[in-house]
């Protein structure tokens, strides 16, 4: 996933803050549905967890540039997840890059890149009212990231650079990876 750059994500959460808790879908354990750390899903359920694998195809890669779209809403039986759909080729590219490079499963076929403002509540009664809350101000906001979060299925997350990386920054990469090698030896 992409992590929205942190002065971007602090505007999407203070739009999600913006959406009184009467209208804020909680789920079971009681949260609020407010998203607390915007990002965009580059691709789900890749089944490698080699990270050195994953760093260098992803190394050849580029810088993401991208940007806010219109609101919009995924409506599901239970609540509408409210989100901001995203715009740019890059985004897609890098898509359809990992989904050729990596076996992965595919369990939505069709990529919509977006990131999430809040699970909001139906209003039976008015079922566009979402739109109030859709945040038109923030709709054409660019961002650009040189890195994606990866998160293997065994272990913690990672982040990996999307540009390759610098001979001493490799260098370092490499020395660490040793002494840690060299520490379960002991």
């Amino acid at each position: 996933m992409i992590r929205l750059p942190e002065a971007l994500a602090k505007k999407v959460r203070a739009l999600a803050a913006s959406i009184p808790d009467s209208r804020i879908h909680d789920d079971d354990d009681g949260e609020l549905g407010r998203e607390d750390s915007p990002h965009v899903t580059v691709k789900h359920g890749l089944h490698t967890d080699d990270t050195d694998e994953v760093r260098e195809k992803m190394a050849l890669r580029w810088p993401i540039k991208a940007r806010l779209g219109k609101a919009s809403i995924f409506d599901t039986p239970d609540y509408i997840v409210l989100k901001f759909e995203i715009t740019g080729t890059a985004l897609r590219a890098l898509n359809s890059f990992v989904c050729k490079e990596f076996e992965c499963t595919d369990t939505h076929p069709e990529y919509s890149p977006h990131t999430t403002i809040a699970y909001m509540k139906k209003n039976p009664d008015d079922p566009d009212d979402w739109q109030q809350f859709a945040g038109k101000e923030l709709e054409g906001e660019e961002f650009e990231v040189d890195e994606v979060e990866w998160s293997p299925a065994d272990s913690d997350k990672v982040m990996i650079p999307l540009v390759a990386e610098k001979p001493a920054q490799r260098v370092a990469r490499i020395a660490s990876k040793v002494e840690r090698w060299a520490c379960e030896r002991c």
